[in-house]
């Protein structure tokens, strides 16, 4: 890898969940609002994708950049790279779907019953919905158990910030379908065939819709990165 790469971390997960794969890379990872340093800049006000990218741009070297983004993270990577098509001289879109809740236009992606129930959930009780999450993370690993532990052990020293992820859990049902359009770079998608979160069928669509995109499915859940970080930093360290 010759040009500096930074990932997105998701929503509600700490960066240090890119761990395992910067052990094996040069990869500098970053924590969305809600659990992170972002926090005190959106304060008293509802965030808009435009807040997310300028405040993403104030984290980056002003030259030419590997962009990736996991989950949530993701969506915002492709906001950054459609709207700075001269810093991003590649995408990486890790476990992330371009519309994350079904509409009546786009039925690969989860229920808007289950995001209802996320959206509650952040909104009553915090810790329990958290945990429901770090369960569906796990899901599709080899060992969801230890996997779900690993984000227990994750989480335990993190300050969350409610409202910011309320905000930001709002914002996933946005249909990013015409942002990942204007994108000018390259990308690659890569997508866990077990994944209980993102369907892996997107693939699909992607191949259809953009055949000079890159697609590779890879064994696991929504956290696949964690583990296969081999796989994924050879990815990282070919681009």
């Amino acid at each position: 890898m010759t040009l500096s790469a930074f990932v997105l971390s998701g929503w509600a997960m700490p960066q240090a969940v890119f761990l395992p794969v910067q052990q094996r890379c040069k990869l500098q990872a970053l924590a969305l609002p809600g659990i992170s340093s972002w926090s005190g800049i959106f304060e008293d006000r509802q965030i808009t994708w435009t807040d997310l990218v300028s405040a993403l741009d104030r984290q980056l070297p002003d030259k030419q950049i590997v962009l990736a983004g996991w989950s949530l993270g993701g969506l915002i990577a492709t906001c950054y790279a459609a709207l700075h098509p001269q810093r991003v001289k590649h995408l990486l879109l890790i476990g992330c779907n371009p519309c994350f809740v079904a509409c009546n236009t786009w039925s690969e992606a989860m229920s808007q019953s289950l995001f209802d129930t996320f959206v509650t959930g952040v909104q009553s009780n915090i810790t329990v919905t958290l945990k429901k999450f770090m369960f569906l993370c796990s899901q599709g690993s080899k060992d969801k158990r230890s996997m779900f532990r690993d984000l227990q052990q994750l989480m335990t020293a993190q300050s969350i910030n409610t409202t910011l992820l309320i905000q930001l859990l709002s914002m996933l049902s946005d249909d990013l379908r015409p942002v990942l359009a204007k994108v000018q770079c390259p990308v690659t998608h890569l997508l866990g065939k077990q994944d209980a979160l993102v369907p892996h069928s997107i693939n699909e669509w992607i191949k259809q819709q953009y055949p000079q995109h890159q697609v590779q499915l890879i064994d696991g859940g929504h956290l696949f990165f964690r583990e296969q970080p081999e796989t994924i930093a050879r990815i990282f360290n070919k681009l």
